[in-house]
Order: structure tokens, then C-alpha cells, then sequence
């Protein structure tokens, strides 16, 4: 039977991809690292698909991943989607997939962007997914919930926890990340404010995510300021990814990431704060590797499926695990690590600032 849907006006249908069968192209699969550096991409990496495929996944164990739209109010430097274009999602015609991805057992959404925060049509797309049994997590950077009136509208929608990206811990790195001068007391509210909903219990899941750059490695002292919340958020820690040469200049020095890490984590065990990392190798972070985000990720063959807005249509893509890892890989000295098969590894963009006098093989 063919599925109709209901359209705007001007809207094309739904365009809908898989991910190629090609071993290179899953992230569990260790010839993944023979790749070059760039992230799969429609047309290249990925076949045309169809409603029915998509509903075909085993939607029990998958995620649902919604850029709603690519407008925000901050402007990174690591950000890939600076040019994207600003056409948001057709969300009439993309519901009537969803509902039936819903139907079909999908029950965990991340609504992402852009800025999620600022889009009108959050609150909408929050309750629609709440009606569906689908509990969403919302990643954004949080700085419009200085607004305590603006949150409490938000997690009202129905969103089941934020992830906040918080881009630096002083004003001065904010600004140099993002363009956009953002007092401390603004972001300091915002995360108040988020942890406050999380003490009343209207939400399940308040994180904290930070994109490690060189330009904010020397400000991380400004997350024991977290400490001081009537809950404290679970921290993930994000070594920046240089999706171009030019972006390579952005990673920290790996010797000087060790060794701050090192004290910054001591301070953090000491206070009692959950804290994750992810896109370093293991043999960085040393007795503390258990803490590593990618390790689960190397086994991660649960289905996801990505709905992104195009220049003229809106876009389905169905792949398995967890792609950003198609973008790392090994040196060979790693071949004899106690660790190998629970690492990422070193994305390939910066290779070149590792050797194998700092990666130290686990042994036994």
C-alpha cells in the first residue's frame, strides 16, 4: 500500500537514504580506518532508499536524530553547518513519518539543530513526539534558558532531559568560539535554570557537553563552578574534530591535553561530578579509560535515522552505529594494546601531531 502524505504547498516529498553496504562505511568494522578523513555524504556514501526500508529497521533498538533547523544565535568556529541552508524541517509532512516509526517501536528522539531553543517550532515538535510515547532529549547551547519563563515553556512540550553545549566557562573564550559576547552571569542562569527543572523532576536527563578546543583548554577550571548547583549535570568532555585542514589548528597539543586533564579530572573525582570523554584515544586518559564514551560506540550497531532539511526538500538517512567514527583510526603500535578493540583511536585529520612515544599500548 502507498503511504500518502499531506504537504505544504511548494513542499517536494521526502527524500529518503541507507548507508551503503560497504565495510568501510560501519563504524564497527576495523577497515573503516583505511578511509580518507571526510564524513559520509548523500550521493557518494549513500544509496537511495524508501518509506518502506526505513520502516523495515528494527525501530525497537533505533534513534531518531531531527535538525529541525539550521538558524543560531551563535556562530563556532568548529561548526560545519555555518552555510547551511536556513529552510527549516516541513514538520506536517515529517510527522506523519515519524507516527509511523512510533508505530513501529521507535520510542528515543535527539532534537538538534542549529539552535533547537530558538526555533518556533520546538514546542510543536516536543509535543508531537510526546504524544507518540517518544521521550526526546534536546541538544542545544542553552543560552536562551536565562529566561526561566522560556524553559518552563520548553519542558512543558514534553522534552525528557537537555544536553547543554556549553562553548567556554568565561565570557572572553565565548566570544572567541562563537562571535557573540555572552556574559558569565547568562550562561551561568541558563544552567541554573536547567538544573533547577532537573530538581523538580520535570526532567529525566541534564548534561553539560563541552567541544575541547585549544582556545578552551586553559578555561576548564570554570566547570567546578558546577559543583555549586542544586543538581549537578553528568559533564561530556568533546575533543573538537577538524572536518577541514584549517579547522586542524583547533585541536589541543596532545601532551598539554593529558596533562591538564589529569589535574582537571582530579578535581572532579574529588567533587563527586559524572564526567565522560570522547574522541581521544585511551592510552590519554590513562587508568581513568573507563570513562570513555567511544568504547560502547565500537560495538553500537542500533539504527539510526537522521531527518535533515535540504535546499528544497527534507532529507531521511538510515545508517547503523555511530558514524563519527568512521573519521578515526590507529597507529600501529597500537596493534598490541591490551585496549585496542574499546578505543576510537585519533581522528585522521591530526595524525600528525601524535607519535608513538606519546600513545602508550595498554598491556596485559
Amino acid at each position: 500500500m502507498v503511504q500518502k502524505t499531506h504537504r505544504r504547498p511548494g513542499s517536494r516529498p521526502l527524500a529518503f537514504w541507507k548507508i551503503r553496504p560497504d565495510p568501510s562505511l560501519d563504524p564497527t568494522d576495523e577497515s573503516r580506518e583505511r578511509r580518507d578523513s571526510r564524513a559520509p555524504i548523500r550521493g557518494r556514501d549513500y544509496d537511495k532508499s524508501s518509506w518502506n526500508e526505513i520502516l523495515n529497521l528494527d525501530l525497537t533498538r533505533a534513534a531518531l536524530i531531527i535538525d529541525a533547523s539550521y538558524s543560531c544565535n551563535y556562530h563556532c568556529v568548529y561548526c560545519n553547518l555555518a552555510s547551511t541552508n536556513q529552510r527549516p524541517v516541513d514538520w506536517p509532512q515529517v510527522r506523519i513519518l515519524v507516527k509511523a516509526l512510533a508505530l513501529a517501536g521507535l520510542r528515543r528522539a535527539v532534537l538538534s539543530g542549529g539552535e533547537p531553543g530558538i526555533f518556533k517550532e520546538s514546542p510543536r515538535i516536543l509535543a508531537d513526539l510526546a504524544s507518540l510515547k517518544i521521550k526526546t532529549t534536546v541538544l542545544t547551547n542553552g543560552i536562551w534558558a536565562k529566561d526561566e519563563g522560556r524553559l518552563e515553556k520548553i519542558v512543558r512540550a514534553g522534552t525528557s532531559g537537555f544536553l547543554v553545549s556549553v562553548k567556554a566557562f568565561d565570557e572572553e573564550s565565548i566570544e572567541r568560539v562563537t562571535g557573540r559576547r555572552t556574559p558569565d552571569a547568562a550562561w551561568r542562569t541558563a544552567l541554573l535554570n536547567f538544573s533547577r527543572q532537573k530538581e523538580l523532576g520535570t526532567i529525566e536527563y541534564f548534561g553539560v557537553n563541552h567541544v575541547l578546543t585549544s582556545a578552551t583548554l586553559e578555561t576548564l577550571a570554570g566547570t567546578f563552578w558546577l559543583d555549586a548547583l542544586p543538581v549537578r549535570p553528568q559533564v561530556i568532555l568533546s575533543l573538537v574534530e577538524p572536518y577541514t585542514s584549517e579547522m586542524a589548528a583547533l585541536v589541543p597539543d596532545p601532551r598539554e591535553l593529558q596533562s591538564r586533564l589529569a589535574s582537571l579530572f582530579d578535581v572532579w573525582d574529588r567533587l563527586g561530578i559524572d564526567y565522560r570523554v570522547e574522541g581521544m584515544p585511551l592510552c590519554l586518559l590513562g587508568q581513568r579509560w573507563p570513562r570513555s564514551k567511544d568504547r560502547q560506540r565500537l560495538s553500537d550497531h542500533a539504527p539510526r535515522v537522521f531527518i535533515q532539511p535540504g535546499q528544497d526538500r527534507d532529507h531521511v538517512m538510515a545508517f547503523t552505529g555511530y558514524q563519527r567514527l568512521l573519521q578515526f583510526s590507529k597507529f600501529p603500535v597500537c596493534a598490541g594494546c591490551a585496549r585496542r578493540g574499546e578505543c576510537p583511536g585519533v581522528h585522521k585529520g591530526v595524525r600528525h601531531l601524535y607519535d608513538e612515544r606519546l600513545l602508550r599500548p595498554f598491556r596485559g
